[in-house]
C-alpha cells in the first residue's frame, strides 16, 4: 500500500492500535506517521519519506518496528522522534536526514529506545545521529552512525539521568568541530565499538558537567583533534585490550580520566592534565605503548603514567609521575621535568636533559654524551633520590675524552651516591664528586674499559 499526502501527516492516530506492513508513506510537506496517545504501533517493511518527522511517537505510546526505512529532507527534529515516556523496539532500520539541524533519532523525556542492526546517517551542519535528553534510556547493538557537516555529532547526550549503552557501535563523523560522542551530564557505555572523527578540530569523545564515559575494547581515531576530553566534574574510563587510541587525551577542572590498556594497546597522543584533574594511565604487555608527551600544568592536577610487563613509552614529560616497572622502557624525546619518578625498568634519555623532583631508581638510565665536548643528556634530581640502579654513559664513536670534564650525567639529591655508573667507552680511570657534579679524571690505558666495577664504586662512595 502507498500513501501520499500534501498535508501535515501521512498517517495519524490518537491512541489504540495501528499495524502496517509493506507500506510506503510520502509526506513531502509534513510528517510521515504520528501516534500521540497510549497504544502500540507495529511497522514491518515500511518506507517513509517526509519533509519533517518520519515517525513521531509520544505520550507513553509504543513502537515495534522491523525493516523500517525513513528519509527526511527538511530541518528535522527527529526523523524518529520519541517523546513523553514513549518506547520503541526497532530492528533493521535505515534512517537518513538531509538538511541542516536535522537529527536522525531524538529521544526525550523518559522515553526509551532499543535499536538493533540500525544505520543512521545525517548530512548537514548541526545535525546529530542520536540526540537523547531528560532521563531517557537508549540501547544500541550492531549499529552504524554517520554524520557529515560541521558541529554534527554522532551521539549527543544531555542530562544526568540519560543513559546510552551499546555494543558493536560504529560511529563516524566528518566535519569541523564535530564529536563522535558529546556528553553533558549524561552517561555513555560502549563496548567492542569504534569512533572515527575527521575534520578540523574533530574529536572522539568530550565529557562535561557530571557526565560519565565507559569504553571497553573500543578504538578511537581523531587525528586532527582530541581523542578524549573531560571537564568540570566528568569521569571517563577506558579499558582497552589491543585497541588503538589516536588523538590527545585532556582532563581539566576536577575531572578524572582513567586508561588501562594491555595486549598491544597503543595510545598515540599527548596526555594533559590541568586544574584539579586526575589522569591515570596504565599499560601492560610487550606490544603496548604510549607515543606522546605528558603534561601536568597545575600543581593541583595529578598525571600518572605506569608501564608494566615490557610496555613502552616515548615522549617528553612536563610535571606528573612516571613509573616504569621491570622490563618496561620509557624513551625521552625532548628535555623534560617531571614531579615523581620510579624507574625499575629502562629510561633512555639520549641527548636530552631530564629533571625529576624526586626519584627511586633500581633500573637502568641510559645517557648519550659526546666525549669531545662533554655535551649530551643528563639526569638531575632536585630533591630526594633513592635506589641502587645503573646510570649508563654511552660515548661510543665520539672520540677521546679530555681530562677533568664535568660528567654531563649530573645527579643531585640525597641517596644518589648509592647509584652505580657504567661509563662505557668513556676511558675513565676515576670518578670523583665535586659538589653536585661527578667529574671524570684521566684516561685509561688502551683497551681498558670500566663497567660499573669496584674501582668506580670506591671513587664514588663517600
Amino acid at each position: 500500500m502507498r500513501i501520499i499526502t500534501d498535508g501535515a501527516s501521512g498517517v495519524g492516530a490518537n491512541g489504540g492500535y495501528l499495524a502496517a506492513g509493506d507500506l510506503t508513506v510520502e509526506a513531502p510537506a509534513g510528517n510521515g506517521i504520528i501516534f500521540w496517545q497510549t497504544g502500540t504501533v507495529t511497522l514491518e517493511r515500511v518506507d517513509i519519506t517526509a519533509l519533517q518527522r518520519g515517525v513521531y511517537i509520544t505520550n507513553t505510546a509504543a513502537l515495534i518496528a522491523s525493516d523500517l526505512n525513513i528519509r527526511t529532507t527538511g530541518t528535522t527534529n527527529g526523523a524518529l522522534f520519541l517523546l513523553n515516556s514513549a518506547t520503541a523496539e526497532v530492528c533493521r532500520a535505515l534512517i537518513e536526514t538531509a538538511g541542516d539541524n536535522a537529527i536522525a533519532v531524538w529521544v526525550q523525556q523518559y522515553s526509551t529506545l532499543n535499536l538493533v542492526s540500525g544505520t543512521l546517517r545525517t548530512s548537514g551542519s548541526n545535525g546529530n545521529g542520536i540526540y537523547a535528553m531528560s532521563g531517557c534510556g537508549v540501547t544500541l547493538g550492531d549499529t552504524a552512525i554517520e554524520t557529515q557537516g560541521s558541529d554534527a555529532h554522532g551521539l549527543d547526550i544531555l542530562s544526568g539521568a540519560t543513559i546510552v549503552t551499546g555494543s558493536d557501535v560504529r560511529i563516524k563523523v566528518s566535519g569541523s568541530a564535530t564529536w563522535g560522542v558529546r556528553i553533558v551530564d549524561g552517561q555513555v557505555e560502549l563496548e567492542n565499538s569504534s569512533i572515527i572523527a575527521s575534520g578540523a578540530n574533530a574529536g572522539g569523545v568530550t565529557v562535561t558537567g557530571t557526565g560519565a564515559l565507559l569504553l571497553n575494547n573500543t578504538d578511537i581515531n581523531a587525528e586532527t583533534g582530541h581523542a578524549i576530553t573531560t571537564g568540570s566534574l566528568a569521569t571517563a574510563e577506558l579499558n582497552l585490550d589491543g585497541n588503538t587510541i589516536t588523538g590527545d587525551l585532556t582532563a581539566a577542572d576536577g575531572s578524572v580520566l582513567t586508561v588501562i590498556g594491555s595486549n598491544g594497546t597503543v595510545i598515540n597522543g599527548d596526555l594533559t592534565g590541568s586544574g584539579t584533574a586526575a589522569i591515570n594511565l596504565t599499560l601492560s604487555g610487550s606490544d603496548s605503548t604510549l607515543l606522546g608527551d605528558i603534561a601536568q600544568h597545575d600543581n593541583t592536577a595529578a598525571v600518572t603514567v605506569i608501564l608494566n610487563d615490557s610496555a613502552t613509552g616515548q615522549g617528553g614529560y612536563n610535571g606528573g609521575n612516571l613509573i616504569t616497572g621491570g622490563d618496561s622502557t620509557w624513551t625521552f624525546n625532548k628535555d623534560s621535568h617531571g614531579n615523581h619518578g620510579e624507574n625499575h625498568g629502562v629510561w633512555n634519555l639520549g641527548d636530552y636533559d631530564v629533571i625529576f623532583d624526586n626519584l627511586t631508581h633500581s633500573g637502568t638510565i641510559n645517557i648519550n654524551v659526546n666525549s669531545d665536548t662533554g655535551e649530551g643528556g643528563s639526569i638531575t634530581i632536585t630533591g630526594a633520590a633513592d635506589g641502587d640502579g645503573i646510570v649508563h654513559i654511552d660515548t661510543t664513536g665520539n672520540g677521546k675524552a679530555d681530562p677533568n670534564q664535568v660528567l654531563p650525567g649530573v645527579v643531585t639529591g640525597d641517596g644518589t651516591d648509592h647509584w652505580q655508573w657504567d661509563p662505557i667507552d668513556w676511558g675513565i680511570d676515576t670518578i670523583i664528586k665535586d659538589g653536585d657534579h661527578f667529574i671524570k679524571q684521566g684516561t685509561s690505558p688502551a683497551g681498558a674499559v670500566l663497567n660499573s666495577s669496584v674501582a668506580i664504586q670506591q671513587a664514588m662512595w663517600f
